[in-house]
C-alpha cells in the first residue's frame, strides 16, 4: 500500500526508453510536485521489472524526489542478457541512466554532469545500488535491501575455519574458501532468469543469460564445486569489489528470515564500507527472502537518510542499529507481533564489539552416517515458500533437520534467564574418522541452532543452517574448526533450552553423496551474541512474499 504521502500528492509519470551500455532500457520518470530536485534511482529485484517498485517510486516522488526506474537488462521490455549486476552490463547501464539524468532539467544538479542522486533497490537492485556507489562517486546516498556482499560466498558458503573469525560485529561470518552449493535458492534464480522472450541463437536452458553466466550455473549445478572461472564471475558481481570505494551514506537493510543473503552479508558490507570512513547506519527487519517485504518504518527510514543526505532537510539520521524481535504472540492467523529495539549503533564499527555469552554444552562424542548419494536428506530451508509457511516453516524444518543417525545433538541447560540472540552464535567442533569406517577426504556438514520448549516443541532458528566443508586428516587425528552459526534474532525464554544440530544432509544444498562416517563432538559450549538496547515500536510482520523491492 502506499504511504499517506504519496496518496496526498500528485505524481507524474512519463515512460520513456533510455539507451545503456549497448542495449535499450524500458524507463519510467516518476515527476514531484516541485522541480528541480533531487533524483532517486529505484533498481527491481531479480526476475521482476520496472513495475515491481511502482510502490516505491510513487512514495519517494511524494517526498519530493525525482525517480527513475528501470527494468534492468533481460528483464521485462528491456534489452540484452543478464550478467548478473556485472561492472560492464548491468552497472554500466546504471551509470547512463545517471548521465540522463545530467541532463534533465527536473533534476536538481551537483555539477555539470552531476547530478544529485541517490540509489536504493532490493536484492538484485540493492547489489546494484552498492556497485553502482563504487563504480561512480556522483553517487551521494545509498539504501541497498537484503543483498549480498560477496555473491560466491552467498551461493557457495562454508562456515567453518581453524582461526575463528574476529567477534567485533554481531555476523560476522567465516567466508572461508570451497564452499558447499546451495542449490535450491540458485535454482530458483536460475529458473526465473530463464522466462521471457528467447534470446535468438541462445538454447532455451540459458534463457536471458549471458553465455558466462549460464556456464557458470551449469558447471556448479553439475559438479557441486565451485571453479575458478565461476569464482572470478561472482567476484565481479560482489559488492566485496568495491566496498573501499563507496564514499556515499549507506544505508543497509537487511531481513532476518533470510536463507539466500543472510546476516552475514549485510554485516561484511557494514565493516568494510565504514572502515573506510563512510557513513553507515544498519538495520534488520522482520522479513527478507523467506519473510515479508519492509513495512513502512522501514520506507520512511529510507526516505528520511535521502530527505538528509540528498534533500539537505532534516536532521542527520542517527547510526544507530535497529532490529526487529518477533514475539511468536499472533495478532490474527498469519500476522506475528514483535517490538523494534534500537541500540546506539552497530556493535564494532565505531562503539565497542560484541557482547557474547557462552552457553555449555551437554553431549559426548557422536557418530555421524552420511548416506550413499547424500539421500534421504534432510529439509531445512524452504526457498520460495518460508514466508507462505511464517513461524510453522522453523518447527516444521527443525524436525525434517535432524534425520536418526544422519545428526549429531549438544543440548544446553534450560536456561535461567531470558535471553535474545542478536546475530551469529558460534562454536567449536571436532571432526574426525572411525577406524575401520569409509570416508572420503573432506566432510561436509550442516549446522544449526534450535530452540526447544519444556514440552519438546522444537523451532530451528532462522529456518537456517550453516553449511561447512572440512579437510579431515586420513591419520584419525581431528581437526578443530570454529563454525559461525546463521546469523538470527531469536529471543529465547527461561526454562526454553538451545539445541546444536550437526546433520550429515540438507537438501538445500549439493552435499557429499560419498558413504561416510564421522566422529563429531562439540568442545567449550556456544558462544552467543547480545546487542542491548531500547524498545522503541511494537509492530506487526505481515507474512507475505517479498515483492517489489524485496523479490530476489
Amino acid at each position: 500500500m502506499a504511504s499517506p504521502a504519496a496518496a496526498a500528492k500528485p505524481v507524474r509519470v512519463q515512460e520513456q526508453r533510455i539507451d545503456g551500455a549497448g542495449v535499450s532500457l524500458d524507463t519510467s520518470l516518476y515527476l514531484p510536485a516541485t522541480i528541480p530536485a533531487p533524483a532517486v534511482l529505484v533498481a527491481h529485484g531479480f526476475g521482476a521489472t520496472k513495475a515491481s517498485v511502482d510502490t516505491d517510486a510513487r512514495d519517494l516522488a511524494a517526498r519530493g524526489f525525482v525517480v527513475l526506474t528501470w527494468s534492468a537488462r533481460g528483464f521485462g521490455a528491456s534489452g540484452g542478457q543478464i550478467a548478473l549486476d556485472a561492472p560492464d552490463a548491468e552497472v554500466a547501464d546504471a551509470r547512463k541512466l545517471v548521465d540522463w539524468l545530467a541532463q534533465r532539467p527536473e533534476v536538481k544538479q551537483d555539477g555539470p554532469g552531476d547530478p544529485r542522486v541517490g540509489v536504493t533497490g532490493g536484492s538484485y537492485g540493492g547489489a546494484l545500488s552498492l556497485m553502482l556507489a563504487g563504480y561512480d562517486k556522483r553517487i551521494d546516498a545509498i539504501a541497498p535491501v537484503i543483498t549480498w556482499n560477496d555473491l560466491g560466498q552467498a551461493l557457495f558458503p562454508n562456515a567453518a575455519s581453524t582461526n575463528p573469525p574476529p567477534t567485533d560485529t554481531p555476523a560476522h561470518g567465516a567466508f572461508a574458501p570451497d564452499g558447499v552449493f546451495k542449490r535450491g535458492w540458485a535454482g530458483v534464480f536460475f529458473s526465473s532468469g530463464r522466462a521471457g522472450q528467447p534470446v535468438p541463437g541462445v538454447s532455451l536452458t540459458c534463457g536471458r543469460f549471458t553465455a558466462a553466466v549460464c556456464a557458470a550455473y551449469t558447471q556448479a549445478a553439475t559438479t557441486g564445486r565451485i571453479s575458478a572461472a565461476t569464482a572470478a564471475l561472482l567476484e565481479r558481481s560482489s559488492p566485496a569489489s568495491v566496498t573501499d570505494r563507496i564514499t556515499a551514506p549507506t544505508l543497509l537493510v537487511q531481513g532476518e528470515q533470510d536463507t539466500l543473503f543472510g546476516l552475514d552479508q549485510a554485516d561484511a558490507n557494514a565493516r568494510q564500507i565504514a572502515a573506510h570512513g563512510t557513513p553507515v547506519a544498519v538495520t534488520w527487519y522482520a522479513g527478507g527472502h523467506d519473510g515479508g517485504a519492509p513495512d513502512q518504518g522501514v520506507r520512511d527510514q529510507i526516505g528520511a537518510w535521502f530527505d538528509h543526505y540528498l534533500a539537505g532537510s532534516g536532521p542527520p539520521p542517527a547510526r544507530t542499529f535497529a532490529y526487529a524481535v518477533q514475539s511468536g504472540v499472533r495478532a490474527g492467523s498469519s500476522t506475528p507481533t514483535g517490538r523494534t529495539v534500537v541500540a546506539p549503533a552497530y556493535p564494532g564499527l565505531a562503539g565497542p564489539p560484541t557482547t557474547t555469552q557462552n552457553l555449555a554444552l551437554t553431549g559426548d562424542n557422536q557418530t555421524v552416517i552420511n548416506p550413499a548419494g547424500g539421500s534421504p536428506a534432510a529439509i531445512t530451508s524452504l526457498p520460495g515458500l518460508g514466508s507462505a509457511l511464517g513461524a510453522v516453516a522453523g518447527r516444521l524444518t527443525a524436525i525434517s533437520g535432524a534425520l536418526p543417525g544422519q545428526a549429531a545433538q549438544f543440548k544446553t541447560a534450560p536456561l535461567a534467564t531470558p535471553v535474545t540472540l542478536t546475530g551469529a552464535p558460534r562454536v567449536r567442533l571436532q571432526v574426525a574418522r572411525i577406524p575401520g569406517q569409509p570416508a572420503p577426504a573432506e566432510a561436509v556438514l550442516f549446522a544449526g541452532t534450535s530452540e526447544v520448549g519444556p514440552d519438546g516443541t522444537r523451532t530451528l532458528l532462522g529456518s537456517a543452517v550453516a553449511p561447512l566443508r572440512v579437510a579431515v586428516p586420513a591419520d584419525g587425528s581431528p581437526i578443530a574448526v570454529t563454525v559461525t552459526l546463521p546469523g538470527v534474532v531469536a529471543p529465547v525464554e527461561a526454562g526454553h533450552s538451545i539445541v546444536l544440530t550437526i546433520a550429515t544432509t540438507d537438501q538445500g544444498y549439493a552435499g557429499g553423496t560419498d558413504p561416510a562416517v564421522w566422529s563429531v563432538a562439540a568442545s567449550g559450549g556456544v558462544s552467543v551474541p547480545v546487542v542491548p538496547g531500547q524498545s522503541q515500536t511494537a509492530n506487526t510482520v505481515p507474512l507475505v512474499p517479498a515483492v517489489g523491492i524485496g523479490l530476489i
